[in-house]
């Protein structure tokens, strides 16, 4: 099962880049940057391959956090960590795919709600399942992070700080550009 997840959460991750190229002249001029919590648009981008790949840029970078928290080698509750990353790295996947794929569809009401019910719905599903299995491991250590971050290597804490700086880059550049 591990692996047909693994397999699921890269398929999820890879689909944006290969469909939005696919139907590039479909996708409109103005693509929204941020929306506000009622999902307007708060801050529109031009069309250009950064601003249709960013979402798919910022899900890439997502899978590599989780996956590299999932390689974790912990002494307790190995199972439940890698769990939890590989139920975070799904709905994630799922999360970032459908919202890059939302520019096809932006026009459509209909299946832009659809898509909108079904992130909302994954997004439910990844915060229950972090504060579930993060609490759990949270507890096992007791109540001590550091501990578990003494787990992580110094390759896998270098990975993960890049991630975060490319991450945070991908969301703050349309507001400085």
């Amino acid at each position: 099962m591990t692996k047909t997840v693994i397999i699921l959460s890269i398929i999820l991750t890879i689909c944006p880049f290969i469909l939005l190229p696919l139907f590039y002249q479909h996708i409109p001029e103005q693509i929204p940057a941020f929306v506000d919590i009622k999902r307007n648009p708060t801050l529109m981008m031009n069309k250009n391959a950064f601003s249709i790949f960013r979402l798919p840029l910022m899900g890439t970078v997502t899978q590599i956090i989780c996956f590299t928290m999932f390689s974790v080698k912990l002494e307790y509750e190995r199972e439940k960590n890698k769990f939890l990353w590989l139920l975070v790295s799904i709905m994630a996947g799922l999360k970032m795919s459908l919202t890059s794929m939302e520019v096809l569809i932006y026009d459509n009401t209909e299946l832009l709600n659809i898509f909108r019910t079904i992130i909302l719905i994954s997004v439910c599903i990844a915060v229950v399942g972090i504060i579930f299995y993060g609490y759990t491991l949270y507890k096992k250590y007791n109540k001590q992070l550091i501990q578990y971050f003494s787990k992580v290597s110094k390759l896998q804490k270098t990975l993960l700080f890049l991630s975060l700086i490319g991450y945070v880059l991908l969301t703050l550049f349309p507001l400085i550009s």
